[in-house]
């Protein structure tokens, strides 16, 4: 991987041999240091012929103050309206023609409404489409959902209203949607594809017995279509996504405003603890009751998951890294992150 000084060599050294640059960032905001990518940006390019379109929200400093306020298109609910409708009409028309949506409704009324709610957000209507696909609503509850919106809708009481549908599934779903949902959110890091897919594969009978060796984990133990699973358990608030620091693949939310509603809920004073699944609470859990269950776990997986002697097996040669990371996944999360998690119960 580049890092941000070869990056802008690069582009300081071909800066003088072309003669028009159009550039195109997106999501200025989501980066860590969006100012003093800018800056250097600025002063790579020099005084070349440049063209650049930013996606930003109104937030960022360096754009402010050097942005003629001519140059800047505000992108509000109105300039939305075109886009949101053709985007709601062929989903609408495309989930009347699976039966999912009732024929019988009238589609322009569906259109407004969905207007209103989205209020202008397109990740409110992707996140709508989601959740009107839901296995646990009926065509006419779908239905109701639509015509109940008469104001705009915030995203936290779309997160609302999807975790009262899960709420509804069985206890097994509700139980995988929540590990999760927490292990996302309070995560220490990301976790890849495997390391979700060893740290939630369940123990096996006599699973307490300690280890005398690694070994493979039998394929059938493994969940089957864990990306599928999570995106569908989860209500569409989790998707896979691939990193360039994590790995090839890893597990995160659809927006950013997910994670802040759930450490916003969960650090909440009233935020709930020992809560059953059936209710909502059950997926808010206290900051300190998700902090320690994640503790727990990365300490279960190193008592129960790991041998007490050499992890090569032989104490004379070195374990290989490359095996560990196939055999166990998780253990490189969990080896190091449990004492964060252990801290954060404060």
């Amino acid at each position: 991987m580049a890092t941000t000084g070869e990056m802008l060599d690069i582009i300081k050294t071909v800066a003088s041999r072309i003669d028009h640059w159009y550039i195109i960032i997106d999501a200025i905001d989501e980066c860590r240091e969006a100012d003093d990518l800018l800056l250097e940006l600025h002063i790579a390019l020099g005084g070349g012929k440049t063209k650049i379109l930013l996606f930003n929200r109104p937030n960022c400093r360096f754009l402010r103050e050097r942005i003629d306020a001519r140059q800047v298109i505000t992108v509000n609910r109105l300039k939305n309206e075109d886009d949101l409708r053709m985007y709601f009409e062929t989903h609408v028309q495309r989930l009347q023609d699976l039966h999912v949506l009732p024929h019988a409704a009238p589609i322009e009324q569906l259109l407004a409404q969905l207007l209103t709610g989205a209020d202008g957000i397109f990740q409110w209507a992707r996140l709508m489409m989601i959740h009107l696909q839901s296995d646990g609503l009926s065509p006419w509850q779908r239905l109701n959902v639509i015509t109940a919106l008469t104001t705009p809708e915030q995203l936290d009481t779309m997160y609302i209203r999807i975790l009262k549908l899960l709420s509804n599934k069985l206890a097994s779903e509700q139980e995988l949607a929540r590990r999760i949902l927490v292990w996302v959110a309070f995560g220490k890091r990301p976790l890849t594809a495997d390391q979700m897919q060893d740290v939630l594969t369940p123990p096996m009978a006599g699973g307490d017995q300690p280890l005398n060796k690694l070994c493979q984990k039998p394929e059938e133990r493994s969940l089957t279509y864990l990306e599928h699973s999570a995106v569908m358990v989860s209500g569409g608030l989790i998707k896979q996504r691939w990193s360039p620091h994590a790995g090839p693949m890893i597990y995160t939310f659809v927006h950013g405003s997910v994670r802040d509603f759930f450490e916003t809920r969960c650090a909440a004073s009233e935020a709930a603890s020992n809560e059953k699944p059936g209710n909502i609470d059950y997926f808010l859990p206290a900051i300190f009751e998700v902090e320690a269950e994640l503790a727990f776990v990365c300490l279960s997986y190193l008592l129960h998951k790991m041998p007490a002697g050499p992890l090569s097996g032989n104490i004379f040669e070195p374990a290989s890294p490359e095996t560990l990371s196939d055999l166990r996944p998780f253990l490189s999360y969990a080896a190091v992150c449990w004492p964060f998690h252990l801290i954060s119960m404060r």
